[in-house]
C-alpha cells in the first residue's frame, strides 16, 4: 500500500506500507515511522483482487506501538472515497470473507 501525507511535500512523504487489515470503513496498517492522530493521507491500495488501484483520504483514528519492535500499528478510517473505488473495495471485502 503507498502512503503519501497530505499535503505532500516531498518523495520523502510517500511511503510504502504493510496492510493488516481491510474493511469497508478503513484499514490497519504496520509502520516503521509515527503518524499523528488526525493525520490525513492518501492511500493508494493495490490488491490482487483487483487490477487497478483503490484511492481513497484517510485519517489517522488511532496509533499503538507493537510490542518488542519499532514498529507502529495505526488505525485509518476512509474519510472520501469515490463511488467506484468503494464499490471495488466493497467486493473486495466480500471476496475475503467468502474466502476464510
Amino acid at each position: 500500500m503507498k502512503v503519501e501525507k497530505v499535503p505532500k511535500r516531498s518523495l520523502a512523504d510517500v511511503e510504502n506500507l504493510l496492510s493488516e487489515d481491510l474493511s469497508e470503513g478503513g484499514i490497519r496498517l504496520s509502520s516503521p515511522r509515527f503518524f499523528s492522530v488526525q493525520e490525513r493521507m492518501l492511500l493508494e491500495l493495490d490488491t490482487p483482487e483487483e487490477p487497478g488501484s483503490i484511492r481513497a483520504l484517510g485519517r489517522v483514528v488511532w496509533v499503538e506501538q507493537s510490542s518488542y519492535t519499532d514498529q507502529f500499528r495505526l488505525g485509518v478510517e476512509f474519510a472520501d472515497l469515490s463511488e467506484l473505488d468503494r464499490s471495488d473495495l466493497r467486493r473486495i471485502v466480500e471476496q475475503r470473507q467468502v474466502g476464510t
